[in-house]
């Protein structure tokens, strides 16, 4: 569980986060208590992005996107906040997914829509055959 705390007043805003982060597999959780939630998005001004869960903007952790942009596309200050979020945006935006990045994207939105049609189909398939060994047996010698 993530803890995030934002206090503003008329002056500034400060962010806290806890460090912790749950990483399951197979059953089986561990604990770490080193995880980055804040993240300084401009060697300018004082603007921070703060994360929870593990976003990814087309398979790249949002980690990995904030300190690049920061280092390497953030080249001038903003005259306020909102144009700064306007131009972070607009970066997302211009970002290309690596190619295999491209095809899990794909394949991890179709499947659950796939398994759905499977697990419908064998409902209806199961119901047909329920429906068929209650017929009487002589039912299914019946042709119209």
């Amino acid at each position: 569980m993530t803890a995030e705390i934002a206090v503003l007043n008329k002056l500034a805003v400060t962010l806290a986060a806890d460090s912790a982060v749950t990483i399951g597999a197979g059953g089986s959780q561990k604990v770490y208590n080193s995880a980055d939630k804040i993240f300084e998005i401009t060697n300018f001004d004082a603007i921070g992005l703060m994360v929870y869960n593990n976003p990814e903007v087309q398979g790249i952790p949002i980690e990995v996107i904030a300190k690049r942009y920061r280092d390497r596309e953030c080249v001038k200050r903003s005259p306020t906040v909102f144009a700064f979020a306007e131009e972070f945006l607009a970066h997302l935006e211009k970002l290309d997914a690596p190619e295999n990045t491209t095809a899990e994207n794909i394949v991890f939105s179709i499947a659950p829509l796939f398994q759905s049609i499977k697990e419908t189909r064998a409902d209806i398939f199961g119901t047909i055959v329920e429906e068929l060994r209650s017929l009487p047996e002589n039912a299914q010698d019946f042709t119209p």
